[in-house]
């Protein structure tokens, strides 16, 4: 793996909120774990995105797996 593009950091903090906010999330809780989904359609299928979110030393990390569920 490898780092496809940096950001600054007050736009990796406006992203992680928008993300925050789709999968039902607290925007204000940075020191605790929260796990969440995100669900949608596009073409005809349905997605689950699953959102992980870790506090760490250099603040926080966003994981996001991305689960097709079937074909409508």
């Amino acid at each position: 793996m490898r780092t496809y593009k940096s950001w600054p950091t007050h736009i990796k903090n406006v992203i992680s909120a928008r993300i925050k906010i789709l999968a039902n999330l607290d925007i204000s809780e940075k020191r605790l774990p929260q796990d969440g989904r995100v669900r949608f359609n596009v073409n005809n299928r349905k997605y689950d995105l699953r959102v992980s979110t870790l506090p760490t030393v250099y603040g926080e990390k966003i994981v996001m797996r991305l689960k097709m569920q079937k074909v409508i």
